[in-house]
């Protein structure tokens, strides 16, 4: 009897997830309503099909996890490269603008250079 109930509270939820409609009594459960009983071999399957089913969910499941974390991964490794390259930005401006004013001072000497020699 205890090996009917385990049965039962391992099978309820599947049927409702599956939509298999699970007998009321354990009387219905050992005949199909004809006064025959289903055959072993059948209910092996299904048991069969059962398992195949729950160890392709957990399958997918870890695949999932295994994606999540690795999506997870990528934006962090994508956050770290966005902000080296924003320091990395603003030193090249920073390096723009030094480059800029040597360049103004550089004309400046020139042009001061130029007019000395033409005194």
């Amino acid at each position: 009897m205890k090996r009917f109930f385990r049965a039962v509270l391992i099978l309820v939820p599947l049927s409702i997830q599956t939509g298999i409609a699970m007998p009321a009594t354990a009387a219905e459960s050992r005949h199909d309503g004809r006064g025959a009983t289903p055959a072993r071999g059948e209910l092996s399957r299904k048991e069969k099909s059962l398992e195949d089913v729950r160890r392709q969910i957990k399958q997918e499941k870890q695949a999932v996890r295994k994606i999540t974390q690795k999506e997870l991964s990528i934006l962090t490794e994508l956050e770290r490269i966005n902000i080296s390259l924003a320091g990395k930005k603003e030193i090249l401006r920073k390096a723009s603008m030094e480059l800029e004013n040597a360049q103004m001072k550089l004309l400046a000497a020139s042009a001061e250079i130029g007019r000395l020699e033409n005194e």
